[in-house]
């Protein structure tokens, strides 16, 4: 029965050829591992650390456990044991968040574990840190917004402790070996069985969509609405896309349906991202391999990478087309959402920008320039990402209770789309007449993107027509 009901679970979540490039990927990074090598191990390390800060952060406030309505119907209400249907919404689970934090953990870490003499025992580790992450998301679903953003800050913070003490579950990436695997298998066996717990007592509610415009102990769709009163329609749709967090795609397998009082966890995420990249500006300053050009394309890239990719997906998930697109102009009501997009991001880039911009000053760098990808170029990306997604394809919920995940290797043209982008970047932080030109570049084609009427008609209405309801 076990077999069956995995078997069943994973061809209705995720396609042959998704699961076959991520095998192909994994095994390309296993064999990375056993070739690179890098004189700049230390500033990979602080990679290693931002990547797994990410994952806690992003996944831990906003994953879900990847299960459909459908399952209501027959896994929820069926005689499988327990125990088999904990054990397959943990591997399903892990396919995604797990599978994919190995694969970009040996990528970056090939470059630091093969100067470890303990190479084997640091590699073993990478993968009990997947089991963690994976755990740690199904143990985040049953927690409040507000709880799951403490709980996933705490953590990672506790992981980012590896950067002045040994006593962290990541400090095995640092030279600390013995004392980060104790830390690492420990955090993952109670985080384990704590997520074991959870699973064993699964019900519908872990399917919702959280903080759905419909409340869990009351069946009043009015409670989470936000009031439009005196707005024209214009700015009713900045107000709702700016106030709307939104994280659901096939891209992202994470969900956050968050109303304008989760807004103001934007500015608290990206001030705490600010401190940790400024202690690490300052603390590196004084090193005597102080490499400012690393440090600045680490940061630029850090932000550039996931900010548009997931902000981007979720624009258009809660939409319904027969509403939104027939009560106005298709044309308005895009320009007006990107707007609130855009708005959105620049909350959550602004307190970096600020440290940057003053780091630069106090220590006479070039830091400056990170600054101007945050306010310029990344809400550049960020647009014309929205616009990619119609290519894509983008996850419409037809019912706000429920997420309907399914991976495919469509999805991957975004990462393509990412690290396109990463190039010119790079470039603008080594010429500054470069920098001038690529600013000039991304707002010319976000004034064009916002402008052409014709365009978003045309792509609203194939999209209608390919049954977005």
């Amino acid at each position: 029965m076990f077999s069956k009901i995995l078997k069943l679970v994973i061809i209705t979540r995720y396609t042959k050829s998704y699961l076959i490039a991520m095998g192909l990927m994994l095994i390309y990074s296993i064999l990375l591992l056993s070739i690179s090598r890098s004189s700049f191990d230390i500033y990979y390390r602080y990679i290693f650390i931002a990547l797994l800060a990410f994952f806690i952060i992003g996944f831990g406030y906003t994953g879900t456990i990847p299960v459909q309505k459908s399952d209501m119907d027959f896994l929820f209400v069926s005689s499988i044991k327990r125990r088999d249907f904990a054990s397959v919404l943990f591997i399903s689970s892990y396919l995604f968040q797990g599978w994919i934090f190995l694969f970009i953990s040996f990528v970056v870490g090939s470059e630091i574990i093969v100067s470890s003499p303990d190479k084997i025992v640091v590699i073993l580790d990478l993968f009990v840190l997947s089991i963690f992450i994976t755990s740690f998301v199904i143990l985040m679903t049953r927690f409040s917004e507000s709880i799951k953003l403490l709980l996933s800050i705490i953590t990672a913070l506790f992981f980012v402790f590896a950067l002045v003490t040994p006593y962290s579950p990541a400090s095995f990436m640092f030279g600390h070996v013995l004392i980060g695997t104790i830390m690492v298998v420990l955090s993952t066996i109670v985080v384990g069985i704590l997520a074991s717990r959870v699973l064993m007592k699964a019900d519908v509610g872990m399917t919702r969509v959280i903080g759905s415009r419909r409340s869990r102990k009351s069946d009043s769709t009015e409670k989470n609405n936000i009031s439009f009163v005196g707005r024209t329609p214009e700015r009713a749709i900045i107000k709702n896309n700016f106030n709307f967090l939104s994280f659901v795609s096939k891209t992202s397998g994470s969900s956050l349906n968050g109303r304008s009082s989760k807004v103001k966890y934007l500015p608290i995420i990206g001030i705490i991202l600010a401190v940790i990249m400024a202690v690490i500006i300052i603390k590196e300053a004084t090193s005597r391999i102080f490499n400012l050009f690393f440090i600045e394309i680490f940061f630029a890239v850090y932000a550039s990478s996931f900010i548009p990719m997931f902000m981007s997906q979720g624009a258009l998930s809660m939409e319904r087309g027969w509403l939104s697109f027939t009560a106005i102009d298709p044309a308005i009501y895009m320009k007006n959402l990107i707007i609130g997009k855009v708005m959105q991001a620049l909350v959550l880039l602004s307190p970096s920008a600020i440290i940057f911009a003053g780091l630069s000053v106090i220590y006479k760098t070039t830091l400056y320039r990170i600054s101007v990808i945050e306010l310029i170029i990344i809400p550049g990306i960020l647009i014309f990402m929205i616009y990619l997604s119609f290519f894509i394809g983008i996850m419409q919920i037809k019912d706000p209770e429920f997420m309907t995940p399914n991976r495919n290797l469509k999805q991957f043209l975004y990462g393509i789309a990412i690290v396109v982008f990463m190039v010119p970047e790079a470039i603008s932080l080594l010429i500054p007449y470069f920098l001038m030109g690529f600013s000039v570049a991304m707002v010319t084609i976000s004034l064009y993107l916002l402008t052409n009427k014709k365009m978003w008609r045309k792509l609203i209405f194939r999209l209608m027509e390919n049954d977005f309801l």
